[in-house]
């Protein structure tokens, strides 16, 4: 069984090791298609970038081609020669892309033939403009580079779409391969951890087999011990391995002396070869035999013995060794030759002889009686007429069953007829319910039946019981108790040492065991003197008790604080054998007391140098506490009676004092609450009322009921002063910086005007009078109608820029359309001047707002943008203007690279200040949110009706 137990472990292990391969060689597999993959995704990647880069490099050569076709302003060849320089980049990064396509290399020569001859007509467009060339010329290369460019951007496409298909089909690959690694590694997981739990389920059942073998080896060995036969084992070939000790009794060998010796060169047994024959027959077929012979004692005395041996079988059913069991017949053997003499001599001497047996019968200790082959009782000695109370003339010639009915089917009468049945003798224990009683049974078969010997054993299996349950009870009481039991002797030798020593002091029973407890190094050393002290005092019996405290070391080198309560033990000659000693562990509790002594003494200093009132009540005896500046506020000392609850509520603040008192007790009463905070002015004895700021703690019972109260009065009236001014300062220098904006918003109103009014009154009346003169001047050199025609153009822009800069003063549209369309026009403006995507949403197409609240939106909107163009790097933005509840909601959103708004105040970022100041005059709340590489949100909402309106002049 032990092998196959093995064997199956060694299955289990490699099963689990071929489990672990498997699961390495799938996981290599699957990485290198993943790499493969991972090649193919970034290949296709790398086409698609450089054929968007192309592509948007083509955009800005066409653009900036048309721009200056178009206009003849150079600002346009900046973007153009941006995208020469790009698409050669772009070109040589697709040049170099490996792909696997086989179309591609002629989609890449088509490719880049059609870029540079786009790039070629381009380059002599603007060759062309800048020589004034014809229009219809220009006009006709335009249109075959717009051929070119739309045949560029089929191709872009055609070839962008099947690097999109391959990548598609790549990542479909990668979901698909990486589904299949994860249900396989889930599935050899799982089977790797089931293997797991079944191998510790074997392990944990072999180590539960061993140990109710060793319990069962013990408990054997300790009945082998005390029996009164001569029980011994041997391997199988007869070499002995235990001997008990009615063995070393019956043959005077020491159980030392006969382990390891061979059975027949130790006892020399009388055997003829026929019965060693029959013997070896017996133990191969029915693995049992016996057998009387004659055996030496070490004396070289021979005696007659009975003899029982039994094989044992292994786990692959083979014969591993042999018990026997010896029991000395030199008495029956005596008996039995004189039976036989007794037969020889007369009749006369047969009865005498008949009756001086029966009287050795009746002077043996145990019960004895006979039966015949039908269970009749032939014989019974004095002994089984004690044991039984019964008289001897009642067994006589009365069946066993009849007179013992209970005993039918039982083991007693299987034995005897099995002993009948193999003619062999039989022992056993049992318990007679009826009698109540243990029995020692001996049955030895014969030709003309049985006899039956009996022993009264209540006594020695009743104190084995008792043994065995104290020593179970004191077991349990060690395992359970919450001290540590360590116990050594006279010589200082540790002879128990419990689970909750090693709890303490981190050493095992097995390291502590028969170690000299005083070279042990686990007392502190400053304690050795004193701990040692006590041992010798306990040793010479001094005093038999002893309680001290002393510092032990555990086995890492920890100081731990214990507690010892020690007590002698003697034996019957009241000499002190044993010292043991119950241990706790108190370091827990000295740490305690130090961390509450240490606070104790902090509290006492904090109340001590606080300038802070700081007061106890407690609610139960109604005794309240206070530190010295508390008393002060009362005009008292610390020798005064602190004053009560009644004395602090009079000297409230009437016009606070109702509310002061109330919310205490509401919070008093609120099982949920556990701390309160108010501040109020409060009368002192010599300074008048003062602003006090009370924080209130509230301790609790576990029913929720307040029982004490704690807190500390704060003096910050010059705190409240400090903050009154700084607020009177703040709303001045928000009134000075409105009326900044006031005036600023004023100046620009004018000068717009007086620009689009004046100036471009006069430009527009320059322009038609150069006009007139070109009419005129039909007739002149063409130089002279070429001047003509740029002054008008200069004139042209010119008055763009005049309204540009007017409309960047202040916006007409804000106040003839209102802020939803100068919101529009602004968001156009920013779109078409940088690139930007620019949505603007809103609910309300038609808004009219006061002129002060419209204006202070128009700016922040204009200052946000401002923001986002300079500093986001964003691609596009969303803006909302929601009216809601009376509510008008401004939000602008961008998706660029976003920035640490903790880092706002240290920057100096005067364009957010302005945008908040602007919200805070309308009364308004001013939000913004960045995360960083995610972008930024600024929300501002302002109530309407809360809007200043302020001389009727815009923020």
């Amino acid at each position: 069984m032990k092998i196959r137990y093995y064997r199956l472990l060694i299955a289990l292990f490699l099963f689990c090791l071929g489990f672990v391969s498997t699961l390495v060689i799938v996981t290599y597999n699957n990485m290198n298609k993943a790499l493969h993959e991972s090649v193919d995704v970034s290949q296709s990647l790398k086409s698609l970038r450089a054929l968007e880069d192309i592509s948007l490099g083509m955009q800005n050569i066409e653009t900036g081609c048309r721009g200056f076709l178009l206009t003849g302003e150079k600002k346009f060849l900046e973007p153009f020669e941006k995208g020469i320089a790009s698409i050669k980049a772009d070109t040589l990064s697709l040049m170099d892309n490996v792909d696997d396509f086989p179309q591609r290399a002629s989609q890449r020569e088509q490719l880049l033939a059609l870029v540079r001859l786009d790039i070629s007509i381009t380059d002599e467009l603007i060759k062309d403009k800048k020589a004034d060339k014809s229009e219809e010329l220009i006009y006709s290369k335009l249109s075959s580079a717009k051929g070119v460019m739309d045949s560029i951007r089929s191709l872009v496409s055609t070839m962008e779409n099947e690097d999109r298909v391959r990548l598609q089909i790549s990542n479909a690959a990668s979901k698909s391969q990486a589904l299949r690694t994860t249900n396989l590694f889930v599935f050899l997981a799982i089977t790797f951890i089931i293997l797991l739990f079944i191998i510790f389920w074997f392990l944990g059942k072999s180590f539960k087999r061993r140990r109710d073998s060793e319990e069962e080896t013990n408990y054997l060995a300790s009945l082998v011990n005390q029996t009164f036969d001569a029980i011994f084992s041997t391997d199988e070939k007869f070499v002995i391995k235990s001997w008990n000790k009615a063995a070393e009794k019956m043959y005077g060998y020491s159980k030392e002396e006969a382990i390891g010796k061979p059975l027949d060169e130790l006892i020399k047994p009388i055997v003829t070869e026929e019965k060693r024959v029959l013997a070896n027959k017996n133990l191969a077929d029915y693995l049992h035999h016996t057998d009387e012979f004659h055996v030496y004692k070490k004396d070289s005395t021979r005696f007659p013995i009975w003899a029982s041996v039994t094989s044992l079988i292994n786990e692959n059913g083979k014969i591993s060794g042999y018990i026997l069991v010896h029991k000395d017949i030199s008495e029956r053997k005596k008996l039995e030759e004189q039976l036989l003499r007794f037969t020889e001599k007369l009749e006369i001497e047969v009865k005498e002889k008949t009756k001086e047996i029966t009287d050795v019968f009746d002077r043996v200790s145990d019960a004895f009686f006979a039966l015949d082959k039908k269970w009749f009782f032939t014989y019974a000695n004095r002994k089984a007429e004690e044991l039984f109370n019964f008289p001897i003339g009642h067994f006589i010639n009365r069946k066993m069953q009849e007179l013992f009915p209970e005993s039918v089917n039982t083991p007693f009468y299987q034995a005897g007829l099995k002993a009948l049945e193999k003619q062999e003798m039989q022992y056993m224990e049992v318990y007679s319910t009826k009698f109540l009683i243990w029995l020692e049974v001996h049955i030895y078969p014969s030709d003309n039946g049985l006899s039956i010997y009996l022993r009264n054993i209540t006594e020695r299996k009743k104190a084995e019981t008792d043994l065995f349950l104290a020593h179970q009870r004191l077991t349990r009481h060690i395992d359970n108790t919450p001290l540590a039991i360590v116990e050594w002797d006279s010589n200082m030798l540790i002879n128990r040492w419990s689970k909750r020593a090693e709890e303490i002091f981190g050493w095992t029973s097995a390291e502590m065991m028969g170690k000299d407890v005083s070279t042990m190094k686990f007392v502190y050393d400053d304690d050795e003197g004193t701990v040692a002290d006590i041992i010798n005092s306990l040793m010479r019996g001094d005093k038999s008790v002893n309680r001290s405290f002393n510092r032990n070391y555990t086995k890492s080198g920890e100081v731990i604080y214990c507690e010892w309560f020690a007590s002698i033990l003697k034996n019957e000659t009241d000499e002190v054998i044993a010292l043991l000693a119950l241990v706790q562990d108190i370091t827990p509790r000295i740490i305690a007391s130090e961390a509450i002594e240490r606070a104790n003494e902090r509290f006492r200093l904090i109340a001590t140098t606080t300038n802070d009132a700081i007061w106890e009540w407690n609610l139960g005896n109604n005794e309240a506490w206070g530190n010295e500046v508390h008393q002060q506020l009362y005009g008292l000392t610390l020798a005064d009676p602190v004053p009560d609850f009644k004395s602090w509520e009079s000297r409230i603040h009437p016009d606070e004092r109702k509310e002061v008192v109330k919310n205490m007790d509401e919070a008093v009463a609120n099982p949920s609450k556990n701390s309160y905070f108010c501040e109020y002015r409060f009368l002192t004895q010599n300074e008048g009322y003062k602003c006090i700021y009370d924080r209130t703690y509230i301790v609790r019972n576990a029913e929720g009921k307040a029982v004490r109260m704690m807190g500390n009065m704060m003096d910050i009236s010059e705190s409240k002063k400090m903050q009154d001014q700084i607020k009177n300062t703040s709303n001045q220098l928000r009134q000075l910086a409105g009326r900044l904006q006031e005036v600023r918003e004023e100046e620009r109103l004018n000068i717009s005007r007086e620009i689009h009014d004046e100036l471009g009154q006069q430009l527009s009346v320059l322009k038609m009078d150069v006009s007139w003169l070109g009419k005129k001047m039909k007739n002149e050199p063409s130089e002279t109608r070429d001047k003509i025609n740029e002054t008008l153009d200069l004139l042209d822009s010119t008055i763009k820029s005049v309204r540009r800069i007017a409309s960047n003063l202040r916006p007409g549209l804000l106040d003839d359309l209102g802020l939803v369309a100068a919101l529009e026009w602004h968001s156009k403006e920013i779109q078409n001047r940088t690139g930007l995507k620019i949505e603007f949403l809103t609910n309300a197409p038609e808004m009219n707002l006061p002129i002060s609240t419209a204006t202070a939106l128009f700016r922040i909107y204009q200052e946000s943008l401002t923001n986002v163009v300079r500093h986001a790097d964003a691609k596009s933005i969303i803006a909302e203007l929601i009216l809601e509840n009376n509510f008008v909601t401004l939000t602008i959103s961008d998706d660029g690279k976003g920035f640490d708004t903790n880092k706002m105040e240290s920057t100096g970022t005067l364009g957010i200040l302005g945008m908040k100041e602007r919200t805070l005059k309308l009364k308004g709340e001013y939000i913004i949110k960045s995360v960083q590489g995610k972008g930024t949100m600024v929300k501002v909402i302002v109530p309407l009706d809360l809007a200043p309106e302020i001389n009727n002049l815009p923020l």
